[in-house]
């Protein structure tokens, strides 16, 4: 905002200075969330998927941007594991970081992958997101 405004206010008559600071400051105040600010509000032109949306099968191996809340961890030796939920379902999520933690809020992006277990010619498998990054990270209250 401030660059918008060093921008704009050399060109301004000093007439309408007094508006346009009003402009500014009710953007300013708005309660519309910043896309810095809100993992709910994104910004970066990236398709968030919805995890029910997801489809083993059809995306294996495709980047997805999942976001939601940590309800699970499970400490491997290496690795770490953590499910995210959305208002949709829940994925686990494999990862090298160690910063997770119980309610946390993220946003990453990965690899879907999928693990298949055969039992009885039936498929139990399960897919999952092998994690390239954390887009962002709101730790739990």
């Amino acid at each position: 905002m401030l660059f918008l405004r060093q921008a704009i206010a050399p060109q301004l008559k000093p007439l309408h200075i007094l508006p346009s600071l009003l402009l500014t400051g009710l953007l300013g105040c708005s309660s519309v969330p910043s896309a810095l600010n809100s993992i709910n509000n994104v910004g970066f032109g990236v398709d968030i998927s919805q995890i029910a949306d997801i489809e083993p099968t059809r995306d294996q191996d495709k980047t997805i941007y999942v976001q939601g809340r940590v309800a699970a961890l499970v400490p491997l030796v290496d690795w770490l594991a953590y499910q995210v939920e959305d208002t949709s379902g829940t994925i686990w999520v494999l990862t090298n970081q160690r910063n997770i933690q119980l309610e946390d809020r993220v946003l990453i992006e990965g690899k879907l992958r999928y693990h298949s277990i055969p039992v009885a010619e039936q498929d139990f498998g399960e897919a999952y997101v092998e994690e390239h990054r954390q887009i962002e990270r709101i730790p739990a209250k």
